[in-house]
């Protein structure tokens, strides 16, 4: 049953270029999983390398929320009339090397914000270094939903980087269709703890991208959801950057990728205006977004910087 299930989501993928060996899908994970840290909050996200203009740049997804404190807009008034732009400032991300089970460094390297969805709650940053990573950094996209009890990996920074860098946890897919502000998202019962917010939940066999993990039940850590992968599929061809999850679609250059929107959510037609060109999405900050999923009983899974660590057993209490 198991084959049955994964041999319907690889022919859903948007490639199989970079397929990966059962045995090898937990080390894979680990060495795409990131922390993204901005000066009030971070979360996790995952490593797309992908080929610009002759060199391999990495692409990091995450969520809107993680990054949502680098948001800086500015106003101008010309002719009497307001104007407004939206800006992210720079954030990084860490990424711990482990070399026979033993931690033997940290390298953290600095990222652009270079398209977002607050409505969607999906972020796309890009990695400033060339060549710092490899093209099979990547992984595969389903673009369509995995079966109830499909067994599942989700790999990311439960606890922040300190604690919990590269950890991975296992679950199945228990359900489709939540509704949270009018989106559904998917539950699965992987694990979870602060900082797990962008994380990448794929499919345990063939590690195919199936999901974001955002927002879980409060007073639990295995009762989750995630961003379903076909929502950022559809967001990322809607704005033009199908590349961004999809490695044998049309590569983008330096100047195609300055041109992606900020907070967009799809491109308008021909009798349309817009920012750009582009339908710009209501923004929704990560304090509402919060507020908002308290009333029902959820929060999201942001390590705040004033969030506890997990506490280290004193020695001396028996």
């Amino acid at each position: 049953m198991k084959w049955i299930l994964s041999l319907a989501i690889v022919a859903a993928t948007l490639s199989t270029a970079n397929a990966i060996e059962p045995e090898e899908v937990p080390g894979h994970l680990q060495k795409i999983a990131v922390t993204v840290k901005t000066e009030r909050a971070s979360g996790s996200g995952t490593i797309l390398a992908r080929e610009i203009e002759g060199k391999t740049y990495a692409f990091i997804l995450t969520a809107h929320h993680v990054i949502d404190d680098l948001r800086r807009v500015t106003t101008r008034i010309e002719d009497g009339k307001e104007y407004k732009t939206v800006k992210y400032d720079k954030c990084k991300v860490t990424q711990e090397r482990v070399i026979d089970g033993a931690t033997v460094g940290e390298q953290t390297l600095y990222c652009r914000v270079i398209a977002t969805s607050p409505k969607y709650d999906i972020a796309a940053l890009l990695v400033l270094w060339p060549d710092k990573f490899t093209k099979e950094e990547t992984l595969e996209f389903l673009d369509g939903l995995p079966p109830v009890g499909q067994d599942v990996f989700h790999c990311g920074s439960p606890s922040g980087q300190q604690l919990g860098h590269n950890s991975l946890t296992e679950g199945i897919i228990a359900a489709q269709g939540r509704m949270f502000d009018e989106l559904p998202y998917t539950q699965t019962t992987v694990s979870a703890l602060p900082g797990s917010s962008g994380g990448m939940v794929v499919e345990r066999e063939t590690g195919i991208y199936i999901g974001m993990l955002t927002l879980g039940i409060t007073n639990t850590d295995s009762f989750n959801y995630i961003v379903p992968s076909r929502r950022i599929v559809k967001w990322a061809k809607a704005i033009g950057f199908e590349y961004l999850v999809n490695s044998e679609a049309k590569a983008l250059d330096f100047d195609e990728i300055s041109d992606l929107p900020i907070e967009a959510v799809a491109k308008r037609g021909a009798n349309k205006t817009g920012v750009n060109g582009y339908e710009i999405s209501g923004y929704i900050s990560r304090a509402e977004r919060e507020a908002m999923l308290a009333e029902q009983g959820f929060k999201l899974w942001i390590k705040h910087e004033d969030s506890p660590t997990l506490a280290v057993p004193d020695p001396s209490i028996r």
